[in-house]
């Protein structure tokens, strides 16, 4: 590998693999991840004004319940 080919390859010491850029399992995953968050953040609304009636609770409640959840998640997986 020359010099130069090299360089653009290795960025501020971390080696790029521009290959996983072109697998389509990658490009499929990606898609599913979108699509499901996209899914949750626009479904959550109208499914809140529906809870809210059916369990009595309040949008602060609910709202605190999906935000603390996330948060968790998150922190289960840093450790």
């Amino acid at each position: 590998m020359s010099d130069s080919s090299q360089r653009s390859r290795v960025q501020e010491g971390i080696l790029i693999d521009r290959s996983v850029w072109k697998t389509p399992r990658i490009w499929c995953l990606a898609v599913a991840e979108e699509l499901a968050w996209a899914g949750l953040l626009y479904l959550f609304p109208t499914l809140l004004l529906r809870w809210e009636v059916d369990f009595e609770w309040g949008r602060v409640a609910l709202s605190g319940g999906l935000t603390s959840t996330l948060v968790e998640t998150e922190m289960d997986t840093v450790e």
